[in-house]
């Protein structure tokens, strides 16, 4: 019962600092290259730099081992320009689409 208690609380808050800040991945992209407004693609990169510095931390201090696999440069390009089209094409990242599911555009999740 704890874990569920926790997973929710952790969802809740993780729903609502997504919903405030208006957090998506394809909105930052085109508020930066169509608007001039980088507020959100910098909210993007603080994130990654986050990320990879605790992963790193994370790495060194023995609490995870990462072990890399071998980079397929076509399929990995193949894969992202698939993926960047059907993000376009729903109108948002899976982020964008969920914080506005959850304020009642139910026609983000038909997308």
């Amino acid at each position: 019962m704890e874990a569920v208690l926790t997973g929710l609380f952790v969802g809740v808050l993780f729903g609502f600092i997504l919903q405030r800040g208006r957090f998506c991945m394809n909105s930052a992209f085109r508020d930066a290259i169509l608007l001039q407004d980088n507020v959100l693609l910098k909210t993007v990169f603080a994130a990654l730099l986050v990320e990879l510095v605790g992963f790193a931390l994370m790495d060194a201090a023995g609490a995870i081992a990462i072990n890399p696999k071998p980079f397929w440069w076509g399929a990995n390009l193949l894969g992202s320009f698939v993926f960047g089209i059907g993000m376009v094409l729903a109108g948002g990242c899976a982020s964008g689409i969920t914080y506005r599911t959850g304020e009642g555009m139910v026609g983000s999740m038909t997308a």
